[in-house]
């Protein structure tokens, strides 16, 4: 039997092409999305539920990731794949279609649970598609897949925002996701040791309900976040109730409240929180408070991008030479002078060129941390852990994500509604309008952009405080060489 010799082998393409090319329309949709928000929000209005575009996708997403192990173990690669994929095209179909923001929040909550478990799927079947010596490529390859659209998606969303609307970024995933689904349909693998389906779906609906509640806390500040405070705080406390009492096999409580792993998850999820809230409304800001084409809001959100992504691979260099623990402090170190940086230049009105500089080096910041976050994940757990342990410390990342879009959201918004008193004004100014209302509005958006700028500020002061239990704590287990 001949054994291949790549990943894009004859006898391998089709699983490759399946695999790598659904991860590339997920992560697509992402940076697109956020690329896309000023057309949206003129269109659709409801400018209110514009952080929910975002995070309602982030937190499908989160919650899929966490749970469809139990599924893929069950059911295997392939079933999970054929669903998942024909998921995302139809969200994406709908996604397309909608006339309103609610709806196109609730398509992107279907998006986002089916592109969960994509991704989860793609990791999977790397472990179960290729032999072993082909394993170290086909895992550099996904990473690679990521890259690649972190440069070519800001480039694609402009094009078809050009060309057309901001629809047609969800209706191009419709046929790749059906080429995908052709070459993967017979290709993945089924389930290794079949075994009956189990799903704490208790732990879900609370995991489900505490996240989504802290979303909608950060997202309102005003009284009317209350209620969503008193159900998160509920909520979460009875989710670890249920974790303690080892019933839920979604998250292990090991990974989320000891050390060390309390406290990377901590660095690295207010990392999130205070630079991708700022970038996920870059574009907002550049269009409507700069007043620069669609194209330019698009683009800019490579820098970030292109920040991370060389960071990233830096740190994964270094740290042969360098302990982890000392990369992730510089990244934390780079990362509260960038954002004051960004904010001064929000603030001043510089020229975009400068804010662009200013959030490549926020996105250095964020490459530093969550490598090395990710890298001392892996030395401090055993290898028979490895899989527990980092799932759950991605799902704190996602959350770390989907907090700061919300809470920068919400900032911007609440400052608006302040100035102005009517949030759909910010509709208005994206549209194009030159009123005076409109004008005001600018302005307003100008300043809660500021002021989101001058809470991330705070936010990434306050990460010194588990970064210095890291430094100062006793060795991981692979520092002591056990």
């Amino acid at each position: 039997m001949t054994v291949p010799r790549s990943i894009l082998s004859r006898e391998l393409l089709p699983a490759s092409i399946a695999i790598y090319t659904t991860i590339a329309i997920v992560a697509f949709e992402g940076l697109a999305v956020t690329a896309a928000l000023p057309d949206l929000t003129a269109e659709l209005g409801d400018v209110e539920l514009l952080p929910w575009v975002i995070t309602g996708f982030l937190l499908a997403s989160g919650v899929a990731t966490a749970i469809a192990g139990s599924f893929i173990d069950s059911l295997g690669t392939s079933t999970v794949f054929r669903w998942a994929t024909i998921g995302f095209a139809a969200a994406s179909l709908a996604a397309a279609a909608s006339d309103s923001m609610p709806l196109l929040v609730a398509t992107r909550v279907l998006q986002g649970a089916t592109g969960g478990a994509l991704i989860s799927v793609g990791v999977g079947a790397v472990a179960l598609v290729y032999p072993s010596q082909l394993m170290g490529r086909a895992f550099a390859a996904n990473s690679n897949v990521w890259g690649v659209m972190g440069f070519a998606g800001p480039a694609l969303a402009a094009a078809l925002l050009q060309v057309g609307s901001w629809r047609w970024i969800f209706l191009v995933m419709v046929p790749i996701a059906a080429a995908a689904l052709i070459a993967g349909w017979r290709t993945l693998p089924g389930p290794v040791e079949p075994a009956p389906l189990r799903v704490d779906w208790i732990a879900v609906a609370l995991l489900v309900m505490t996240v989504g509640s802290l979303l909608a806390t950060v997202s309102f500040l005003s009284s009317a976040a209350l209620l969503p405070a008193i159900v998160m705080i509920v909520s979460g406390w009875l989710l670890w109730q249920r974790m303690t009492r080892d019933r839920s096999s979604l998250l292990d409580r090991r990974f989320i409240g000891d050390y060390p792993y309390r406290q990377l998850a901590a660095v690295a999820a207010l990392t999130l929180v205070a630079i991708m809230g700022l970038a996920t409304y870059l574009p907002v800001y550049v269009r409507g408070a700069r007043g620069a084409s669609v194209a330019a809001a698009a683009w800019s959100v490579l820098w970030l991008t292109i920040g991370w992504t060389v960071a990233a691979n830096i740190a994964g260099r270094v740290t042969d030479r360098v302990e982890e623990r000392s990369v992730m402090r510089v990244g934390v170190l780079v990362g509260i002078p960038a954002i004051a940086a960004a904010w001064a230049a929000v603030a001043f009105a510089a020229p975009l060129p400068v804010i662009y500089a200013t959030y490549f080096a926020m996105g250095t910041a964020v490459g530093a941390v969550t490598n090395s976050a990710l890298q001392m994940v892996r030395l401090a757990v055993a290898p028979s852990l490895a899989g527990r342990a980092t799932s759950a410390h991605a799902f704190s990342r996602t959350v770390g994500m989907s907090v700061g879009a919300g809470l920068a959201g919400g900032v911007i918004l609440a400052t608006v509604a302040r100035t102005v008193g009517d949030v759909s004004t910010v509709r208005d100014a994206l549209a194009g309008d030159t009123s005076d209302l409109a004008g005001a509005a600018v302005d307003a958006l100008a300043n809660g952009v500021s002021i989101a700028h001058a809470v991330s500020l705070g936010i990434m002061i306050v990460t010194l405080v588990p970064l210095h239990r890291l430094m100062t704590g006793p060795p991981l287990i692979g520092e002591q060489g056990i």
